[in-house]
C-alpha cells in the first residue's frame, strides 16, 4: 500500500509535540513508522498496512489536541474515532492524575507527625502545591472534552432503568457539577492572567503571575477531585453510548497510560487541607 503520512505546518512544532509528549516519538519509531521534522513541520510515514489503526488513531489524538493536522486520504477521523480519541485522551489524564495523588498519598505521611501535622509547612505547602499544578493539568483535558463525553454517557444513561439508571444519573451530575466548577475557575483564572501577560505572553511580574497559577490550581482541587472519583466511570458510559463502535479502541496506544482507579485515597490528604 502506499505510504501513510501525516504532516502539518504550523509556528507551534508537532515534531515537539510529539517528541515532548509520553517520550511518544520513540513510541512511534518502536511502532515502524519513519519520523522527520523540525521545528515548522514534521511527516510520519509507514508501508505496514498494519498500522493504519494507529495511525488513524494519532491523527484522530493531534485533533482533539487542536492541532492542524493534514493527512492523506483514509486517514481523516470520523466522529466515532474522535470520540474513541477523547476517551483515551481522558483515560491518559485520569491515570496522570491518580498517579500524582498515590505520589502524595505517600510522601505526605513522611511530612506529618504522629497527628498528622506538618512537620514544616513551608515543605508541606510546596509538596502540595506540585499535587495541585499536576492535578489541574490534568483536568484540563476534562474541561476541553467534558461536554461531548458527557452527551456519549447521557445516551447511555437513557438506555439504562432502575438502579443501574440512578447510578448513571449520579455519576453524571457529580460530572457536570465538576465540570461547571472547573469552568468557572478557569475563566476567573484566566481573567486574572491575561491582565498580567504581555502581548508576547510573557509574565509582566512573574511573582504576580506564579501566584495565580497556584491559586487557580488550588481553587480547582475539589472539582479535579471529584473528577477524579468519577472519571473512570464516565469513560465506561460515554464508550458504551458511542453511537458506532470503533477499531480504535482495540489499536495499539501510543501513550501505554497505567490502569486508573476510582479508589478515594485517605480524606485528610486527598480532599481536605490544611
Amino acid at each position: 500500500m502506499p505510504d501513510i503520512s501525516i504532516t502539518r505546518t504550523s509556528p507551534h512544532s508537532l515534531y515537539a509535540h510529539l517528541h515532548t509528549r509520553d517520550s511518544r516519538l520513540d513510541l512511534l519509531h518502536a511502532y515502524g513508522f519513519d519520523v522527520a521534522g523540525n521545528a515548522e513541520w514534521a511527516v510520519l510515514h509507514t508501508s505496514d498496512a498494519l498500522l493504519l489503526p494507529t495511525a488513524r488513531r494519532l491523527v484522530a489524538e493531534l485533533h482533539i489536541a487542536g492541532l492542524d493536522v493534514a493527512a492523506e486520504a483514509g486517514l481523516a477521523p470520523s466522529r466515532p474515532e474522535i470520540e474513541s480519541a477523547r476517551r483515551v485522551a481522558m483515560t491518559k489524564a485520569l491515570a496522570r492524575a491518580n498517579d500524582a495523588l498515590h505520589t502524595w498519598d505517600t510522601e505526605s505521611e513522611s511530612l506529618c507527625d504522629e497527628r498528622g501535622w506538618p512537620l514544616d509547612g513551608e515543605s508541606y505547602g510546596q509538596r502540595r502545591a506540585e499535587l495541585d499544578r499536576a492535578a489541574w493539568e490534568a483536568f484540563t483535558t476534562f474541561l476541553t472534552h467534558g461536554l461531548p463525553l458527557l452527551e456519549q454517557a447521557e445516551r447511555t444513561r437513557e438506555r439504562l432503568s432502575g438502579d443501574h439508571e440512578q447510578a448513571a444519573g449520579y455519576i453524571l451530575s457529580r460530572m457536570r457539577a465538576s465540570l461547571t466548577r472547573g469552568v468557572i475557575v478557569h475563566a476567573d483564572a484566566e481573567r486574572v492572567l491575561a491582565y498580567l501577560r504581555n502581548a508576547d505572553g510573557t509574565p509582566t511580574d512573574e511573582a504576580a503571575y506564579a501566584h495565580a497559577v497556584e491559586t487557580r490550581n488550588s481553587e480547582g482541587w475539589h472539582a479535579a477531585y471529584e473528577w477524579m472519583l468519577h472519571g473512570e466511570a464516565l469513560v465506561t458510559l460515554a464508550a458504551a453510548g458511542a453511537e458506532v463502535p470503533t477499531p480504535l479502541d482495540a489499536a495499539p496506544s501510543l501513550g501505554g497510560a497505567a490502569a486508573v482507579t476510582s479508589e478515594a485515597a485517605p480524606g485528610r490528604r486527598s480532599t481536605g487541607r490544611r
